[in-house]
């Protein structure tokens, strides 16, 4: 699944890696992936502690946003660190795209909505740490 693209070729996105069967999926994972398409390489990203993990978009910098879990847990990914983006108001917050000074995404207020747009703003956050 492309999740991302920069004009220079390089896109991001979330690969599903079919280990099981069609009956039984419980070796299937996903990984993060960075393509460049000019080059033909490929990296790809896993977290600890997750099966699922997903890269949305990177910046000009090399620094990405992601998700973990579908969702659950958005985060930064910068120097192969992991930055979890969590607000005390927030149920999850999944970020789409990263520029040198702002995160946007969408903001999950509860469990039982996260999902619908009708009742969940999106978010503008300054990449200034808090």
């Amino acid at each position: 699944m492309l999740r991302g693209a920069r004009d220079d070729g390089t896109v991001v996105g979330k690969l599903a890696i079919d280990n099981g069967t069609p009956d039984d999926a419980s070796d299937d994972e996903s990984r993060g992936f960075v393509h460049e398409i000019d080059s033909g390489d490929t990296r790809l990203f896993e977290r600890d502690g997750f099966d699922d993990i997903g890269l949305t978009q990177l910046d000009a910098g090399g620094v990405f946003v992601g998700f973990n879990d579908f969702g659950m847990r958005g985060f930064v990914l910068q120097d192969d660190a992991f930055v979890d983006l969590e607000h005390p108001d927030a149920f999850r917050l999944f970020p789409f795209a990263i520029s040198s000074t702002h995160i946007v995404g969408f903001w999950g207020a509860t469990e039982e909505s996260w999902y619908d747009n009708a009742v969940n703003p999106s978010f503008i956050a300054a990449r200034n740490g808090d």
